[in-house]
């Protein structure tokens, strides 16, 4: 493993105001709460175009208690098969696969979708006429040792704003690895020695 030795510049005045604004709005950041073992899991999906993102929660006296965050990017080649509604599977999905204790959770889990088609599909009492891909994971979601609750919010619902940015994170150009955005933050955060 190779790692990246420190550098023993000075910081110049830019990289100060980065790293003062970030120091900042860590400050400012909510905490992140634990989820109790009895609460309903909340887990708020969205998909963009290349990512997929989670909110997982719970809600106590009304409020939705924030306890992590998950985004996972849709390899571009494979995001151009996908329709929008198994881009949306997907993001409800991927949290589940990366967290297989979700399913010990003796509590129902909450998975909350703005994709009203896809809340429509994963309600509905008949089976749907669908897609093979779409069918064969809700059948598997279905059939896990868990018991899930389908809820739709619209996409300008508060609860789905961190979802929904981080399934767009791949979309603003400091998030491309090659961009000079990127780079510049990435040595500018280089300097950070914590």
């Amino acid at each position: 493993v190779k790692t990246r030795q420190p550098l023993n510049e000075k910081l110049s005045e830019l990289d100060k105001e980065i790293v003062n604004f970030i120091i900042e709005k860590l400050k400012e950041a909510q905490p992140l709460y634990l989820m109790p073992e009895n609460a309903t899991m909340i887990l708020v999906c969205d998909a963009g175009p290349l990512a997929a993102g989670v909110t997982v929660g719970y809600e106590h006296d009304g409020q939705f208690r924030i306890c992590e965050y998950y985004s996972i990017a849709i390899n571009p080649a494979l995001a151009c098969l996908l329709s929008h509604i198994e881009k949306e599977l997907f993001a409800c999905v991927c949290y589940i696969m990366a967290h297989p204790e979700v399913l010990q959770r003796r509590e129902r889990v909450t998975i909350v979708t703005d994709s009203a088609t896809l809340h429509r599909i994963l309600t509905a009492e008949d089976s749907l006429p669908m897609h093979g891909r779409i069918y064969k994971t809700i059948t598997l979601l279905r059939n896990l040792p868990v018991r899930f609750r389908f809820a739709w919010r619209s996409a300008s619902d508060t609860k789905m704003v961190i979802s929904d940015y981080l399934s767009r994170a791949t979309m603003f150009p400091s998030n491309f690895p090659g961009s000079v955005r990127a780079k510049h933050v990435d040595e500018s955060l280089s300097l950070i020695h914590i």
